[in-house]
């Protein structure tokens, strides 16, 4: 967290010209996290940071000499509306409202009968990709080897059967053709 002691009201222009809202910090982005949006509230406060958009102009950041102030700014930019309800007053830090996201609320519905009566597709195929692991593949072989023998027991029974039963006919025919 930074402290107290890292931070100064940003000042633009000529000595003593501050500006609400606005702090300058140990780095840009402390600074920026820490500054509210209350300047872009007001009329005058946006003209004034237009007016002196250039003021510094030297590379070392001192102002210049010969200075003249607009007479007709260079952008025209409408301050924001504070009649508008909000969950956030103008002095919320932009920190905060980065942290939230800038959101007033979150609603969140889903009507899936909506959605099909909206976009009407004509199928739905739905996939179920998994990658095999070592307990599927246990499970897997455990399985077909209890399918296996449970199947080959059901087929050799029958066999069995059907090979004494046909033994029997071929005897018991034997025997009533010798007789």
């Amino acid at each position: 967290m930074i402290s107290g002691a890292c931070q100064e009201p940003l000042r633009i222009g000529p000595p003593g010209l501050f500006l609400p809202g606005l702090v300058v910090g140990c780095l840009p982005y402390d600074g920026l996290r820490m500054s509210t949006l209350e300047c872009f509230f007001s009329s005058s406060c946006i003209s004034t940071i237009l007016t002196y958009l250039e003021y510094y102009t030297q590379m070392d950041g001192s102002p210049p000499t010969d200075f003249v102030p607009p007479k007709v700014l260079p952008l025209t930019i409408s301050p924001l509306d504070s009649s508008i309800p909000s969950n956030f007053s103008k002095n919320t830090s932009i920190g905060t409202l980065l942290d939230e996201y800038f959101l007033e609320g979150w609603t969140y519905t889903a009507s899936y009968e909506a959605y099909f009566a909206a976009c009407a597709p004509s199928h739905c195929n739905f996939e179920y990709a998994t990658r095999n692991n070592l307990l599927h593949a246990a499970t897997s072989v455990l399985g077909l080897y209890g399918g296996l023998t449970i199947g080959l027991r059901f087929i050799i029974w029958n066999v069995i059967r059907l090979y004494r039963w046909m033994k029997r006919r071929i005897r018991s025919r034997r025997v009533t053709v010798q007789s």
